[in-house]
């Protein structure tokens, strides 16, 4: 086939305008290609110095990750401080740390931690006096008793992550052992069982009822945990508190509340009335003597 000139230049300019544009294309593509390897290599480097920075520098790095809310690594970077020091002090921030971002699994893990160390007891009476002397009445119940504010997170923990067997085993274990009068680890349990949403009301309160009439066989004692519930409560009352230490009767007052709330859900379970309107009788009663302990 013959060309003329002025076909022959058209078709010319149109492979031309062909290969240009090709050439642009390799070229936009292997720009994109090396600015998407340059991005993903300075990411993985930051990510590196960062997991470098957690290993020598966790202090430091737990305060760049708490910038931007990132409490996961907050909490790594606490494992590694308690890692390095092995102190008990670092072992309860660790524990602050994973409840503030509810990783149950670690929470569980390290109350039971520390609770096991020879010292522990030691370790709460300093942290509760520290905590008392720095605090207001209003919050004294809150602060004051470090053991049962930890047996209670446990249980929340546990039945959290779906240990919830093995919560219900801590909670009576708590009322049975622990000589700690103010710890009363039945109250977190009643309430993760009561606001769980796998449960019917009908459920929730039959297994409130089951819990609360279980009877326990301890050094070939049988009791009902609701004898151990009574029992508890009556080592509690105010009438009982020795001397005037304030904080005492404030943990008293406080913990008889939780008892008696207890309770109170229990008498609702088994529909008896005339029960449950002696229970709310007597926590109004009990706020109204907590009010003016902590005024």
């Amino acid at each position: 086939m013959d060309y003329t000139e002025e076909e022959l230049s058209k078709e010319c300019e149109g492979v031309q305008k062909k290969e240009l544009q090709e050439e642009n294309v390799e070229v936009g593509n292997t720009v994109f290609s090396t600015f998407m390897k340059t991005f993903g290599f300075l990411i993985c480097a930051v990510f590196y110095v960062l997991a470098i920075a957690v290993c020598i520098m966790p202090k430091t790095s737990s305060k760049f990750y708490e910038l931007f809310d990132s409490k996961n690594a907050v909490v790594v970077c606490y494992e590694k401080i308690y890692e390095k020091s092995g102190q008990n002090a670092d072992l309860y921030n660790l524990i602050l740390k994973s409840i503030d971002a509810k990783n149950h699994k670690l929470t569980a893990k390290y109350i039971k931690e520390l609770r096991e160390k020879d010292n522990y007891i030691e370790f709460c009476d300093e942290v509760n006096s520290a905590s008392v002397s720095a605090t207001e009445n209003k919050y004294i119940a809150y602060v004051a008793d470090l053991d049962g504010y930890l047996v209670s997170q446990r249980i929340v923990a546990l039945y959290s992550k779906g240990s919830k067997k093995t919560a219900e085993n801590e909670a009576i274990n708590d009322i049975v052992y622990n000589e700690n009068i103010y710890s009363f680890g039945i109250s977190a349990y009643v309430d993760c069982l009561m606001n769980d949403e796998n449960f019917t009301e009908q459920e929730k309160n039959q297994k409130l009822i089951d819990f609360y009439e279980k009877v326990i066989d301890v050094n070939d004692s049988q009791k009902e945990i609701s004898t151990y519930i009574e029992e508890k409560r009556t080592e509690v009352d105010l009438s009982n508190a020795v001397g005037n230490d304030k904080v005492d009767k404030i943990l008293r007052v406080y913990t008889s509340l939780k008892i008696d709330n207890v309770k109170l859900l229990y008498c609702e379970a088994t529909a008896n009335e005339t029960e449950a309107n002696v229970m709310r009788l007597q926590i109004e009663e009990l706020q109204d003597i907590y009010a003016d302990l902590i005024k």
